[in-house]
């Protein structure tokens, strides 16, 4: 579990750190009945993340799949082909960044603070289940989990400690509003304006690592193979 696990981090914190579903959790957190909203769109984001995670592990579980993947091949191709893809994500966005005075990365997050607390849960849902590296990281988790062969409870621990990391993310400025909420203003409002501001050059970054890494994984299993 713990080999599978350190594997995963990488991966984990790949959906953690999202500039864009965090900087959504602090414009809702500063809003009126903020942390009433944060929690609803925390909720929304782990809904999102336990349903795809349990989609792929249900997935990869289904006897084709292991068919396909005895000698391990096919898992070493599955995690080219994310890296790759991740790269070419990452080259994308960098090509398409915004100006560096747009404070806020997407138009339509300036709406975000008028959401209702149903429209906070609905975003943290969409954030979540719809977005694409959260799916190609998922999608190599649920990869490595399946060839962990571990037991159920192994099993349920590693997704339950992997969604807990990936949710480290968006939880953090809930936390700094409901551990101290007197000064959280303050913090979160630069937490906002570094996030806004650094989103293309942060998710590049990660994108970029997390693929290497897959790249490496992808690598070695088809020369071992």
């Amino acid at each position: 579990m713990y080999t599978s696990m350190g594997t995963l981090l990488p991966f984990a914190l790949g959906i953690a750190i999202n500039p864009a579903s965090i900087v959504a959790a602090i414009l809702l957190l500063t809003s009126s009945r903020g942390l009433t909203k944060g929690l609803a769109y925390v909720t929304g984001w782990l809904l999102g993340l336990m349903t795809l995670v349990i989609a792929m592990v249900l997935l990869v579980s289904t006897p084709g799949f292991k068919r396909m993947s005895t000698t391990g091949e096919f898992t070493a191709w599955v995690m080219l082909i994310i890296g790759l893809t991740l790269l070419i994500m990452a080259f994308v966005q960098w090509r398409q960044r915004p100006p560096a005075d747009a404070k806020i990365p997407f138009d339509w997050l300036r709406a975000v603070p008028r959401a209702t607390s149903f429209m906070a849960l609905a975003a943290g849902l969409f954030f979540g289940l719809f977005n694409m590296k959260n799916l190609l990281l998922m999608t190599a988790a649920a990869v490595v989990i399946s060839e962990g062969s571990l037991g159920l409870d192994d099993s349920i621990r590693l997704v339950l400690l992997f969604v807990a990391i990936a949710t480290a993310g968006i939880a953090a400025p809930l936390i700094v509003s409901f551990t101290d909420n007197e000064h959280s203003g303050p913090i979160l409002a630069d937490w906002e304006n570094g996030l806004s501001v650094h989103n293309v050059t942060i998710t590049c970054i990660v994108m970029v690592i997390i693929a290497v890494q897959m790249l490496g994984l992808g690598l070695g299993g088809l020369l071992e193979g």
